[in-house]
């Protein structure tokens, strides 16, 4: 960020060397504290106790309004649009779970270490692993009708 100050000149300054003073030290208090407007903030590289951040200001704006743990944030448990657990936003049609999956009725599809859980209640009944192996609990009927 640059501020621009400006000292008094040693001798020149004659009868204004008080004013430029108390103009400088008010712009710097401002910028520090937040109000500056003439301030503009030019943060090409920002580093944040020691860890240079390398996410895009669009990033950042996304997580704008997210009240979770940074738990929450690595279990990739953000909801679309603000929605939050058993509600829906924005007229959408995707209900969330308590723990990030999604629900329809009584049916709640999860991911647990790689792999989509399908479940009824607290039972799970289908399970599709990261290879696309389809394991289902209970029995299969081909070519049935509903």
């Amino acid at each position: 960020m640059a501020i621009t100050i400006t000292l008094p000149v040693v001798g020149s300054s004659q009868n204004t060397w008080g004013t430029i003073l108390n103009q400088t030290i008010t712009d710097i208090a401002e910028a520090v504290n937040g109000n500056a407007t003439k301030v503009q903030p030019n943060l090409d590289n920002l580093v944040i106790d020691s860890v240079t951040v390398t996410a895009t200001p669009q990033e950042l704006n996304t997580l704008d309004g997210f009240g979770g743990t940074s738990d929450d944030l690595n279990k990739t448990t953000l909801f679309l649009n603000g929605a939050s657990a058993g509600s829906t936003n924005n007229s959408k049609a995707v209900i969330y779970s308590t723990s990030g999956g999604v629900k329809y009725g009584y049916w709640t599809i999860i991911e647990e270490s790689g792999n989509l859980k399908f479940k009824n209640g607290s039972n799970t009944r289908m399970s599709l692993d990261s290879s696309g192996n389809l394991t289902v609990y209970g029995n299969v009927t081909a070519y049935g009708s509903p």
